[in-house]
């Protein structure tokens, strides 16, 4: 776990309108890595896939996107995501680690993957 940051802007402004900026560590967070879930209404092996993602929201960053939505499927087709459920996993920059298309991992192999 890396300690968590806070950015806190000062509320004094200079003349030139832009006022001090501090950054302070507030002890640990999550893990930085990310992983996002992939699913749509009517998949039968969607359930297990979201149960999984909420498992593991305690130790990673967890996102779910319906595929049916036009937000959902242009993430889709950013990771050329075509079926459901799918899972991907990024390090703290967004590069991917993992992917998982048409299947559910074990929590154990996205642990290992994801570094938890």
């Amino acid at each position: 776990m890396r300690d968590t940051i806070h950015e806190i802007r000062d509320t004094n402004q200079a003349p030139t309108g832009k006022g001090n900026s501090y950054t302070i560590y507030l002890g640990k967070s999550k893990n930085t890595m990310k992983m996002k879930i992939f699913w749509q209404k009517n998949c039968p092996h969607c359930p297990e896939a979201k149960n999984m993602g909420k498992q593991l929201e305690k130790e990673i960053t967890v996102q779910y996107f319906d595929i049916d939505t036009v937000d959902g499927l242009a993430e889709a087709s950013y990771y050329n995501i075509a079926s459901t459920p799918s899972i991907v996993v990024l390090d703290n920059n967004e590069n991917e680690i993992k992917i998982w298309r048409g299947k559910t991992p074990g929590i154990e192999e996205i642990k290992k993957e994801a570094v938890i």
